[in-house]
């Protein structure tokens, strides 16, 4: 026996034509491929054309759990990349200033020890007045006798001691005291315990 061909009504009672039901069942599928596509996003049903010859990339990678577009980890590795490099030369930038800032403690330890010796010794020879004119024949707050300070001064230094500023006194008597040590400041020396 043949199948007996159902014909499609129209809800108000009258026929419809074939091609109105295909039409109808185009859309309908249409709606659902649609709806797929939201459903599941749109990555997954798009495609990107790939030159010729060239090996085809996969458009979604997996992660972690994750599976997302290439673009998107593509993005997010770059995003990385960028702050890394940011915080790469942050870092270096740090170490150089904290390089620069240790140099210069050590400098101003060593200037302080010095400097706290000199100003020692200054209190000791002359009460700390770096412009005592002395009458026992002994200038500046390190007591030079006038032939040493003659001896050691630079061309351009003072002629006197208690002429010169406090370091140029602690520069002359470096010098002194690289030739002749501390015996140069026989009792002072002693008494503050540097020989």
């Amino acid at each position: 026996m043949a199948p007996v061909p159902v014909a499609a009504t129209d809800p108000r009672g009258g026929r419809v034509s074939r091609s109105a039901t295909v039409a109808w069942l185009v859309a309908i599928l249409l709606a659902l491929a649609l709806l797929a596509m939201l459903l599941l996003g749109w990555d997954r049903f798009a495609r990107v054309e790939q030159p010729a010859g060239a090996t085809p990339a996969p458009d979604r990678y997996c992660a972690r759990g994750a599976c997302r577009p290439a673009r998107w980890w593509i993005a997010r590795s770059s995003r990385h990349h960028r702050a890394r490099l940011l915080l790469e030369r942050q870092l270096l930038e740090a170490e150089s200033q904290l390089a620069r800032l240790e140099r210069r403690v050590r400098t101003l330890q060593a200037r302080r020890q010095i400097g706290d010796v000199w100003r020692r010794l200054a209190e000791c020879e002359s009460g700390g007045d770096w412009r005592y004119d002395g009458s026992s024949g002994f200038d500046g707050a390190l007591q030079f006798a006038p032939s040493t300070w003659r001896a050691y001064r630079r061309p351009g230094e003072p002629a006197y001691a208690h002429q010169a500023s406090a370091p140029v006194q602690v520069a002359v008597a470096e010098r002194v005291l690289a030739e002749q040590g501390w015996a140069a400041w026989p009792s002072c020396s002693a008494r503050l315990g540097l020989r």
